[in-house]
Formats: C-alpha cells, structure tokens, sequence
C-alpha cells in the first residue's frame, strides 16, 4: 500500500506541475493584453 501511495503522491505532483505551468502561460499572454488597455 505504502508503494502505491508513494506512486499516487508522484502522479498529484506531476498533475499539479502542469497546472501550474499552464497557469503561468495563461497570465503571461493575459498580462500584455490587461497592460495595453
């Protein structure tokens, strides 16, 4: 069980790493069009 918790932990970590990044490019191309109004 602990194997697969450990394994289960990796695969959030992995998902919330892309999250994250994907946020980071939304509010890069977002910000340029908020400042230029």
């Amino acid at each position: 069980p602990l194997i697969v918790l450990i394994s289960s932990f990796k695969d959030l970590i992995s998902v919330i790493e892309v999250l994250s990044l994907g946020w980071i490019e939304i509010s890069v191309k977002l910000f340029p069009l908020c400042r230029s109004r």
